[in-house]
């Protein structure tokens, strides 16, 4: 049977170059080798990473994931990636890669995330389905505790003080950062989506774009006096 099976595929590679003769269009070796690759093999896990990344919506999230996309190209040195190559030890090699290259561990850990993420996706809508059980089902990823530094609240009474002439970027960016740190640290990827329509009835009310949830948050006097 399996035989069989590379007669077919064989026999619709052979289809391909026979038509690219007809119609004068040239038909390399190695288009021939990938796409008798793809056939038998399976699905490219690269194509399918590309275009699921493209379809975030979210702003940040969609960047992210396109470096993490980006860095395995790297490693790919521009080869194809098919959802049947992908193994614990493919896995492990990747991740050896990483640390080579001096990543601390969380960096390691958000460059494998979205390529699991990819994977399972792949299985849960049917495109792709694997012979043994997945492999990130047995790969354990390491996540450092983040250790997040604040400022203090003399610090910020400091900040609010600080003289800085109108109109220049030091001024925008002071006032950008005590408004954020005023509507209880709303992320900079939420904050330059504001329009003065978000504000009704003396409250800010916007969907955050990592969670898409409804925000509203009142608007007190230091804020009403930045906007």
């Amino acid at each position: 049977q399996i035989n069989e099976t590379i007669k077919s595929k064989l026999l619709e590679v052979e289809r391909t170059y026979l038509k690219s003769q007809v119609t004068s269009r040239k038909v390399t070796a190695s288009t021939l080798q990938k796409q008798l690759k793809k056939e038998i093999a399976g699905e490219s896990f690269v194509q399918y990473s590309k275009l699921r990344a493209q379809q975030i919506t979210n702003p940040s999230s969609r960047s992210a994931c396109k470096s993490v996309l980006s860095n395995l190209d790297v490693y790919l040195k521009g080869k194809d990636l098919l959802f049947e190559e992908i193994d614990y030890d493919w896995i492990k090699d990747y991740e050896r890669y990483l640390k080579k290259l001096s990543n601390a561990t969380n960096t390691i850990y958000n460059n494998l995330k979205p390529l699991k993420a990819s994977y399972n996706e792949a299985i849960k809508s049917g495109l792709f389905v694997p012979d043994k059980m997945s492999p990130w089902m047995r790969y354990e990823g390491k996540k450092a505790k983040s250790v997040r530094t604040r400022l203090t609240i003399e610090q910020i009474a400091l900040l609010e003080k600080l003289n800085l002439r109108p109109g220049t970027n030091k001024f925008q960016a002071h006032n950008f950062f005590l408004f954020s740190f005023y509507l209880q640290g709303m992320r900079v990827s939420d904050a330059l989506q504001l329009k003065w329509a978000n504000i009704i009835n003396e409250r800010l009310e916007y969907k955050a774009s990592k969670t898409e949830k409804s925000r509203s948050k009142k608007i007190i006097q230091k804020e009403a006096e930045i906007l």
